[in-house]
């Protein structure tokens, strides 16, 4: 839903067509980065009146994230723009922010895999305080797209512990099915 003419109007919006549920972005999702909320916007969307009509409301991470960027400047971007975008959506109460994790642009898949996790470490140890969680959006191998149908890597290489109990694996078939499914730790 759009947040256009500040992140408030999306509840407006979502209740205008009788949704129950909704996802956003908290910033423009094809830029890098965004002027911080003031209290007065983020008060106007949790104090909104129609707010509690919405059953479920999350956001989802732009699109320039790529946590497996080879690139470093790339790489330093993704990694700032998501934990600001984390950071902004946890100053909106939001539970999730649904991340497509990157693509591992040839450098092969357990390599990608590896700076996705190592990625992911980095940033939620920056910023303790934050309730919302990731929700990594899990992908069927387009291309050097991957983090892979099948979970069982990430899950062995995360752990059960520490920064990383911050992430919730999901697919794109139980976003549309308005479930987060996957395995929570």
């Amino acid at each position: 839903m759009s947040i256009g003419g500040g992140v408030h109007m999306a509840i407006e919006r979502a209740c205008s067509i009788n949704c129950t549920a909704m996802q956003i972005f908290v910033k423009n999702n094809m830029q890098w980065f965004a002027r911080p909320f003031v209290k007065k916007e983020i008060r106007a969307f949790l104090d909104h009146a129609q707010r509690a009509e919405l059953a479920s409301v999350f956001a989802h991470a732009n699109y320039l994230i790529n946590l497996a960027a080879t690139n470093p400047q790339f790489h330093a971007n993704s990694l700032r723009a998501l934990s600001e975008e984390l950071t902004r959506a946890d100053q909106l109460e939001l539970p999730f922010l649904v991340l497509h994790p990157g693509a591992h642009l040839g450098t092969g898949e357990e390599a990608g895999l590896e700076k996705i996790i190592d990625s992911l470490d980095r940033v939620l140890a920056g910023i303790p305080k934050v309730k919302t969680r990731i929700a990594l959006e899990t992908t069927a191998g387009q291309g050097s797209e991957r983090v892979g149908d099948d979970n069982a890597y990430p899950v062995r290489r995360l752990g059960t512990g520490g920064p990383m109990s911050g992430v919730v694996f999901l697919n794109p078939q139980s976003i549309l099915c308005g479930v987060i499914a996957g395995l929570m730790f």
